[in-house]
């Protein structure tokens, strides 16, 4: 399943790989349609594991294939991806 994630922290494969800068392994992930918006604990996407972590090149990559979220009820504002 490529979008398990982990019993702590909630990461998914996609979470480990970009924040260890493993392009390839993004790439991969990507390509068989693993989730790119996913939220890990902490609130952070695997985009943003690749920013905060230094991987640049990464996290660009993920941002361009990133989903745009489900529409929202229409009460206020739409929460954020990872609220």
């Amino acid at each position: 399943d490529l979008d398990f994630e982990e019993f702590l922290n909630r990461n998914v494969a996609l979470h480990d790989a970009a924040a260890k800068g493993h392009m390839s392994i993004v790439r991969m992930l990507v390509d068989a349609k693993a989730q790119v918006n996913v939220c890990n604990e902490a609130g952070l996407t695997p985009a943003a594991a690749a920013s905060s972590a230094g991987h640049a090149h990464v996290a660009a990559f993920l941002s361009q294939h990133a989903r745009a979220p489900p529409p929202q009820p229409s009460r206020g504002s739409a929460p954020d991806a990872c609220s």
